[in-house]
């Protein structure tokens, strides 16, 4: 994936729109935009994001207890850490998805 031109500036807008969309923190309700029909916040109940960061968030609080502390620099550390992994991936992810959409008419694919 040497070729970044599929990287312009209206994907990286749309990738971080998609991302937003994904995890909740764009207002829908006051700022709709049209990827919200197709794009579910994974964060919403129920959801396996949502699920998992529940869990997240419970091994956190019991690493509290065990350090005896109601919040942890390291611990704070680790959850943001994760969580800007998460991203990074997501993003990687979109980015591969769009080479290989653009990919398919191509016969060596």
């Amino acid at each position: 994936m040497e070729n970044k031109t599929y990287e312009s500036g209206a994907s990286m807008k749309l990738k971080q729109r998609i991302f937003d969309l994904m995890n909740g923190s764009l207002n829908i309700e006051e700022f709709p935009v049209e990827e919200s029909r197709y794009v579910q916040n994974e964060f919403s109940d129920g959801r396996a994001v949502s699920q998992l960061y529940s869990r997240a968030y419970d091994l956190k609080l019991k690493l509290y207890d065990r350090l005896d502390s109601e919040d942890d620099a390291d611990v704070e550390h680790l959850m943001d850490t994760l969580l800007e992994l998460g991203e990074v991936i997501s993003m990687k992810m979109f980015d591969y998805g769009w080479f290989f959409s653009r990919q398919i008419d191509k016969p060596s694919m």
